[in-house]
Formats: structure tokens, C-alpha cells, sequence
């Protein structure tokens, strides 16, 4: 629990992260250190067990005269241990980072496409968080290697629809809304959606908007029917009943007459829309 302890736990945690291995703090207390030393001494000699040496190790050689290790150094480059110097190649998790970042950033605009045109048309929407990237390597990280190859694979799912029918779905939905007698006005009428969610299994759902304005229905035949042979006035008067009508006019040409044709294919009704409530 003192000094050496918190070092030998924040070098072994520093080489876990470098190398990709798990490294293990053990105290080994006793005879005044001499006990860890002595347990890495009988240890094998196979690079897997290491020491981590202080000021009383070497003031121990100096008080002990049966001690069966020698901490003493006459190693010219004790800083090596003695090994010739030599570079390796260790992989580490940025090698295959690097390596998938420089082929998605062609890949998977081209799988997008490929996916666009397979929509033939219809609404794409992808799935998830659509086309990825992803590099599987033949080594793991942390491995000592003279090359290595990556693998990179380029996936993403997407769901079409037809937007026009989901247009008139919510037009429909809109003018279901009406009241009886009214139908929807030809313009003004905003019709949006956005994607809630999709599914690789097929399945989206959309949160549609719908809102526009709305009009009375009026029957022109029958209209005509009934204005046949009426005075101006009573035409006039019959008009300006009809339900949502706000104003009617008569206009006889070339010239006015005491009644309307007798035949309803001569007259001509226009109907001129104005602003209504909004339904949504």
C-alpha cells in the first residue's frame, strides 16, 4: 500500500493499455523485500514476470551476506538488460482505424447510391445508423507482426415507400376531418411527414402533418335545375340561401330578361372560392 505499490499500479495499467494485456500487481512483503525478490528469481525466466526494484533492494546487498540473488549490474548498457536494441511493429487500434477510415470515406458513399438506385424512385430510408464501415484485422491489437491484413466491410439497410400514397393517405385524413358538405380547397394545403422509426424487416412509421383549407361542396347541376325560368330576384334570393354562401350576383347577357333560360344547359355557374377556416 505505499509508494512502490501505487507506481507498480499505475505502470501495470499504463502497459495494459499499450500492449493490450492484462498485467497483475502482486506485494510479495517479507524479510525486508527480500521475499519479491526472491519470488521473481525462482519465477520462469519467460519475460512474463517482472520487478519493480526501490532504494531498500539495493541497501539490502549491503546488510545481508547470504542472500542467494545479486542485484548488482555490470551490464556496459544496463539500461537495455543487455539486449542488442531492435524496432518491432506492435499493431495498435489506430492502424485498423486508419485503415477503415480511408476506404468508407469512398465506400460508403457508393453503397448509398447503390442503395438510392435500387429504390427505383420510391422514398429510401435507412435503417439504423445507416451505411457503416466496419475493419476486421487478422491480428489483434497489441501484436508484434511484419504486416497484417484488414478486412473492411461496407453494410447499411434501408426501407422505400411510395410518398405519394403517403401524401394521399394524409389527404385523405385531412378531408375525413371536414365537416359534412365541404370539401378540400385545390390549393394552400401543406402536406408533411418525417420518419419516427424503420426496421430491417420492412416496417417504417411516419408522424404526418396535414393542414389546408376547406370550401362547400355545391351540386352545379341541380343548382341550374332550380334557377330555370326564375326571376332574377328569386335566383338571387335562392343563391344567397344556399349554406357558406357569402355573396351571389346575377349577371344576364347581352341583356337582362324578366326571368332566367328556361333551359338549365344555358346557364353557367362560377364559383369563386374565399378564405376559410383551416382545418389540420
Amino acid at each position: 500500500g505505499g509508494t512502490p505499490d501505487i507506481i507498480a499500479r499505475v505502470m501495470g495499467q499504463w502497459l495494459s493499455e499499450r500492449l493490450g494485456q492484462q498485467f497483475v500487481v502482486e506485494n510479495r512483503p517479507g524479510a525486508g523485500s527480500n521475499m519479491g525478490i526472491q519470488a521473481v528469481v525462482r519465477a520462469a525466466a519467460d519475460g512474463y514476470t517482472l520487478l519493480l526494484v526501490t532504494t531498500t533492494n539495493a541497501i539490502n546487498v549491503t546488510l545481508y551476506n547470504n542472500l542467494d540473488f545479486n542485484l548488482t549490474v555490470d551490464n556496459p548498457a544496463a539500461v537495455a538488460g543487455g539486449a542488442d536494441a531492435r524496432t518491432a511493429t506492435v499493431i495498435q487500434q489506430s492502424d485498423i482505424d486508419s485503415v477503415r477510415d480511408a476506404y468508407a470515406k469512398d465506400a460508403i458513399p457508393q453503397v448509398q447510391d447503390q442503395l438510392n438506385s435500387k429504390a427505383q424512385g420510391k422514398k429510401l430510408v435507412l435503417v439504423g445508423t445507416g451505411v457503416q464501415a466496419t475493419a476486421t484485422a487478422d491480428h489483434k491489437v497489441g501484436d508484434e507482426v511484419t504486416g497484417m491484413t484488414v478486412t473492411i466491410t461496407v453494410s447499411g439497410d434501408g426501407v422505400v415507400f411510395d410518398e405519394k400514397a403517403v401524401q394521399g393517405l394524409l389527404k385523405a385524413a385531412l378531408a375525413h376531418k371536414l365537416p359534412p358538405g365541404n370539401q378540400l380547397t385545390s390549393e394552400n394545403t401543406k402536406l408533411t411527414y418525417e420518419v419516427a422509426s424503420s426496421t430491417k424487416d420492412g416496417h417504417v412509421t411516419l408522424n404526418g402533418h396535414a393542414s389546408g383549407f376547406y370550401t362547400p361542396v355545391f351540386l352545379q347541376s341541380a343548382i341550374r335545375s332550380h334557377l330555370k325560368g326564375m326571376s332574377p330576384s328569386s335566383a338571387h334570393a335562392f343563391l344567397q340561401s344556399l349554406p357558406n354562401v357569402v355573396d351571389a350576383r346575377i349577371i344576364q347577357s347581352p341583356y337582362g330578361l324578366p326571368w332566367l333560360p328556361l333551359f338549365s344547359s344555358r346557364i353557367s355557374l362560377k364559383i369563386q372560392e374565399v378564405a376559410s377556416p383551416s382545418s389540420s
